[in-house]
């Protein structure tokens, strides 16, 4: 499957088959950066979008990014961060995710505003050894190993020995098409035709505009009007660029060509950002009294081309940003008119995103979600522009406030985490001093406090929201959501007896008011304290009736998190089934509503439930999937969960290497954003791997750590499951030929599982204890049938090496497939004795990143699995109905050397 992220173009490619040839043959020879360089409207874009398209063919994984928007380095760093998928917006993560791309290609489009950043182009060019970068630029990048193609006019001639319309004359005849798909170019009009597309000096957006006026006036009035025009713009070239003049010619003339309300309605329409709907148009633009409807005058720019439909979202119609930037221009000719239509832009904006936020959690709540997701941009300019006013405007800034509440649903469901977080400092600290709206300032309080707890700086978060709950103390529903918003702070540090009070004020307010929405949220967090002392039932009880009130009141977002409790709560108690049915039915829900981030937690949860179960590579993908789909969100907490889980399950599947690294990683994210327990928790792990392998000194270092994290930050389930990974440091010392330490194991396991505090069975309240009892009790019976049998399967948990019954040690360090394939048949042995593993599981243990044919994976298993007979299991390795499997009659000593 193709790996690629390109934008769908509207039209077909037409002509430019020498520029395309040239630059997929400098890719093919090796070159690592080519700027294509050109006049805007010149096919820049749609060169390297083809570019990419060919690229991806070949196997190339592609990655689109637009950087129109981008006009500093923050803003350079977010947009690729957010096309690549990077986990958070910096420039060593960029570069962390770009070495991942295989056989990467990475298009950096509209590239000119930002020649400041060209040195880190530069950067990235030689830390990413294995990357291709393509720029379009209006200015080239003048970097070291840069490789320039100028991209000049489409063709104006046609070689004598071809019989084909010039690449201009096709383009034009497409653009007329567009509006009659009867057109064709008559023998009458070619001539002046060929006239008038070399004025336009085969500029490809010239020529669309021009086409788009065709219909108003015969080809020859067309051809006369050029004249003057092109004078005037030969005049101004003198100081400025031919590209701009040329351009500003087009746009003039264009705009000369407008009747005056069109020219008032395409100036207005400057405000807009990323696409508007008609609605918004109607509000934002102002005719006067003699004009036409505004929804008339906007079907005329349309048939002219100076707007254009939104793909895939009809109502919608946007325009190019060269044109955006010419109506701008126009409209700060009148300053006074300029001020007024930002202003009910804003206006418009501001009680757009009231309602849909709103909105956001009633039944239409998918809706209203997709619908802010749309505006995103325009919610931004709001902002953007309040806080830029040389004077600050009270009024800005409450509609500012309103349009960052709506971002605000957008970037915590959809993300990044935090996509808004500069622009939300910017807006509270320009609110200082100024008479705007408390109740308004403190959603934007309580955003930036989540975002910031959710970093791990949980002083700074808490002054935020105990600020939001000064703010709103007057308003009773306002009041509730700060203070459910400042326990979680609490929450994060365990100190439950501060979250009851501020969950049990929220639901005073609420019931105060009657507000059942804020109710339900109450009473779904008031169930977090007893579930984490342990007190399931209360709960459980507490969760469902939160599900009652959301179902009742139609919040459908808060019935998806009242799902996701409920799974977590019945995994944990071993309640599979009932687990899985909650998770499934959150995880409708977050993708209906597009929560991402939600998503990935239900899809660890889900990981969970397969893991109890002892299905480890569904465990193992579906964490894998959490993870990956953290890193794009930028969500560190889920990310480092999702690798450590991951790990969980690879270190059971028996590939210790990659649980090794995935551990590490997992132990860096939660220590960067201070969450400490489920650090400990795969510290603990980390400890584990170095057991299995063979280290007990190594892996009692990790152990002391993970135990002196859980000291100061206690959790009794989690201090439970690293007591019982403990006993694996005895089980590795016992497999040496320590005597005692088989006992000692058992007693640190008696130990581990014995009630503590207010858990009265770690083994039946956690599932995370559950899981590591189980691989202590396999290394356990490992250690058992080694001691009983001298003709036992010897076998090292890593698949380093292994004895046949009776024979000798065989070596596998170098064989990477082997090895994992037949650790993952000796898990099997050891988990289900007779249950054989399909091919396919095989495969996808023995080679789990590859892509190939079904055939090619069928011949590596076979070579592979007659390889391991040939080494020594030909009496003890079966090929059964369903698959293969380890003799089960045969003993086994899975253990570290």
């Amino acid at each position: 499957m193709r790996d690629v992220k390109l934008p769908v173009p509207a039209t077909a490619f037409i002509g430019r088959r020498r520029p395309l040839r040239t630059l997929l043959d400098l890719f093919e020879r090796g070159e690592s950066l080519v700027t294509v360089v050109g006049a805007g409207g010149i096919g820049k874009t749609r060169l390297s979008i083809e570019a990419g398209r060919r690229r991806a063919e070949r196997g190339d994984t592609v990655r689109f990014c637009d950087l129109t928007e981008a006009h500093d380095e923050e803003g350079f760093v977010t947009a690729v961060a957010h096309c690549i998928g990077a986990r958070d917006a910096s420039e060593d993560e960029v570069v962390t995710t770009l070495r991942r791309l295989r056989r990467g290609l990475l298009v950096l489009d509209n590239f000119e505003q930002l020649m400041e950043q060209a040195s880190m182009v530069g950067r990235w060019r030689v830390e990413c050894p294995e990357l291709r970068l393509l720029v379009t630029s209006r200015e080239l990048l003048r970097l070291e190993g840069e490789v320039v193609l100028e991209l000049g006019p489409l063709e104006l001639t046609v070689p004598e020995d071809e019989d084909r319309p010039s690449e201009a004359l096709q383009l034009w005849s497409a653009a007329r098409q567009r509006m009659d798909p009867s057109y064709s170019v008559s023998t009458d009009d070619e001539s002046a035709l060929v006239e008038i597309v070399s004025r336009l000096d085969g500029i490809p957006l010239a020529i669309e505009l021009a086409a788009a006026r065709a219909n108003l006036m015969s080809t020859q009035q067309l051809r006369d009007r050029l004249n003057r025009r092109f004078d005037v713009l030969r005049g101004r070239a003198r100081d400025r660029s031919a590209r701009r003049a040329t351009m500003e010619g087009a746009l003039d003339w264009s705009w000369e060509l407008l009747e005056p309300w069109e020219q008032t309605a395409l100036s207005q329409c400057s405000v807009f950002r990323g696409g508007f709907s008609l609605d918004g148009a109607e509000a934002t633009v102002s005719l006067g009294d003699d004009a036409p409807p505004v929804l008339d005058v906007l079907q005329a720019l349309r048939d002219k081309s100076l707007l254009r439909r939104v793909d895939d979202a009809p109502g919608r119609l946007t325009t190019y940003a060269t044109i955006r930037d010419y109506g701008a221009r126009q409209l700060r000719q009148d300053e006074d008119d300029a001020q007024a239509t930002e202003r009910r832009h804003g206006q418009f904006y501001a009680a757009l995103g009231r309602a849909l936020v709103e909105a956001s959690l009633g039944l239409q709540g998918a809706d209203a979600l997709l619908d802010l997701s749309a505006d995103l941009d325009n919610f931004l300019a709001v902002a953007e522009r309040a806080v830029t006013r040389a004077e600050l405007d009270p009024r800005e800034l409450d509609d500012a406030l309103d349009a960052m509440a709506a971002t605000d649903a957008v970037f915590t469901t959809r993300g990044p985490t935090g996509g808004n977080a500069e622009l939300l400092d910017a807006v509270i600290g320009a609110c200082d001093g100024l008479d705007v709206s408390p109740s308004k300032l403190a959603r934007a309080l309580r955003a930036r406090g989540l975002v910031t707890a959710g970093r791990g700086e949980i002083a700074r978060s808490r002054a935020d929201l105990e600020r939001a709950v000064a703010l709103t103390q007057d308003s009773p529903g306002e009041h509730g959501r700060a203070l459910l918003d400042l326990s979680w702070t609490y929450l994060r540090e365990r100190d439950l007896p501060q979250v009851e009070a501020l969950c049990g004020a929220a639901l005073e307010a609420a019931r105060s008011v009657k507000d059942r929405q804020l109710e339900g949220m109450a009473l779904g967090a008031l169930g977090a304290p007893p579930k984490e002392r342990g007190d399931d039932a209360k709960a459980a009880k507490l969760y469902r009736e939160a599900l009652s009130i959301h179902r009742e009141t139609g919040n459908r977002w808060y019935e998806g998190l009242a799902h996701t409790r409920l799974a977590i709560l019945h995994l944990e108690h071993g309640l599979i089934r009932e687990a899985r049915e909650h998770a499934q039915e959150a995880l409708t829900v977050h993708r209906e509503f597009g929560i991402r981030v939600a998503e990935a937690l239900m899809l660890q949860c889900l990981g969970g439930t397969a893991h109890v179960e002892g299905d480890l590579e569904e465990a193992r993908d579906c964490y894998a999937e959490s993870a990956e789909l953290s890193a794009q969100l930028g969500d560190q907490r889920l990310l480092g969960t999702g690798l450590g889980y991951r790990a969980v399950a690879e270190l059971e599947l028996g590939d210790l290497e990659a649980a090794r690294e995935h551990l590490e990683e997992a132990c860096r994210t939660s220590r960067l954003i201070g969450e400490h327990r489920h650090g400990a928790l795969f510290r603990a792990y980390a400890g584990a791997v170095e057991a299995l392998a063979g280290s007990p000194e190594e892996a009692l270092e990790h152990l002391d750590r993970a135990r002196a994290t859980l000291a100061e930050h206690a959790d009794l389930k989690l201090e439970a499951s690293v007591a019982v990974l403990g006993a694996l440091v005895p089980v590795t010392r016992a497999a040496r030929g320590d005597a005692d330490a088989r006992e000692e194991a058992e007693r640190q396991l008696k130990d581990a599982l014995a009630a503590r505090g207010t858990l009265t069975s770690p083994e039946k309240s956690s599932a995370d204890v559950r899981i590591a009892l189980r691989i202590v009790r396999h290394a356990l019976d490992a250690l058992e049938q080694a001691s009983d049998s001298e003709n036992a399967l010897r076998v090292d948990p890593s698949g380093a090496w292994f004895e046949p019954p009776s024979g000798e040690r065989v070596d596998c360090r170098r064989r990477q497939a082997l090895r994992r394939i037949l650790v993952r048949l000796a898990r099997q042995r050891v988990q289900q004795p007779s249950v054989p593993i399909a091919p396919e599981a095989l495969i996808g243990a023995g080679w789990p990143d590859e892509k190939m044919s079904a055939a090619s994976a069928q011949n590596r298993l076979y070579v592979t699995i007659n390889r391991l007979r040939q080494l020594g299991l030909a009496e003890t390795l079966q090929l059964v109905e369903g698959g293969y499997r380890l003799d089960p009659d045969v003993p086994l000593a899975l253990v570290p050397e």
